[in-house]
C-alpha cells in the first residue's frame, strides 16, 4: 500500500487485517486472483460500499478511504498468476478510463518479465554456487592449469617468433 498521506495507509492496513477478504468474493483482488480476468470499476457508488462492507465499522473505514474508482490487474507469468496489481483513485475526484486500464495491464505485463527475470537470475546464481561448491574430480584443477600453460606457450613462441622476425627485417633494411 501506498499513499501520500500516511494515514490513509494506517487505515488501509487495518481494513485489511480486521477484514480480510474472501476467496469467493465477486469483485476485487480475490475475483482477479481466481479468475485472471482484469477489473476496472469506473464508478464506485456509495451503495457498492454498502454491499461490500460486512459491518458498520467496515462501512465507515471504507467511506473515510473517498474510494472513487479502481483498477485490479493480474500479474500473469507463462502457466500462472504470480499475484495482482491494484490501482485506486481516492481524494483526488478522478475516475480510472479504459485507457487506464490499458496502462495497468502493460504496466504488470513488464512486472511479470522483471520478476520472470529475476526469478531466472537467481537460478542461475544458486547453479553457479552449487557448481563453485561441488567436489573437482581429480585432476580437474591441473587439466585448468595445462590449458592456460598451453595457451602461455603459444603465446610465448608467437611472441619470440615476432621478435626474430623483426629482428631480421632490422638487419636487411
Amino acid at each position: 500500500v501506498a499513499h501520500v498521506d500516511p494515514e490513509k495507509v494506517c487505515l488501509a492496513e487495518e481494513l485489511y487485517e480486521r477484514y480480510p477478504p474472501s476467496p469467493d468474493e465477486p469483485h476485487g483482488i480475490q475475483y482477479v486472483l481466481r479468475t485472471g480476468v482484469a477489473e476496472l470499476v469506473k464508478d464506485l457508488p456509495d451503495s457498492l460500499l454498502e454491499n461490500a462492507a460486512h459491518d458498520e465499522e467496515h462501512l465507515q473505514i471504507l467511506r473515510e478511504l473517498q474510494l472513487k474508482s479502481y483498477i485490479c490487474v493480474p500479474l500473469r507469468a507463462q502457466s500462472h498468476l504470480l499475484g495482482t496489481l491494484t490501482f485506486v483513485m481516492a481524494e483526488s475526484g478522478r475516475h480510472y478510463t479504459d485507457d487506464d486500464l490499458t496502462m495497468a495491464e502493460d504496466l504488470a505485463n513488464r512486472a511479470v518479465v522483471a520478476i520472470e527475470n529475476a526469478r531466472l537470475y537467481q537460478k542461475v546464481r544458486e547453479a553457479d554456487h552449487a557448481r563453485a561448491r561441488a567436489p573437482q574430480p581429480p585432476g580437474a584443477h591441473s587439466q585448468r592449469l595445462g590449458h592456460f600453460r598451453y595457451g602461455r606457450r603459444l603465446a610465448s613462441r608467437d611472441y619470440h617468433a615476432h621478435a626474430r622476425a623483426s629482428r631480421a627485417y632490422r638487419k636487411t633494411g
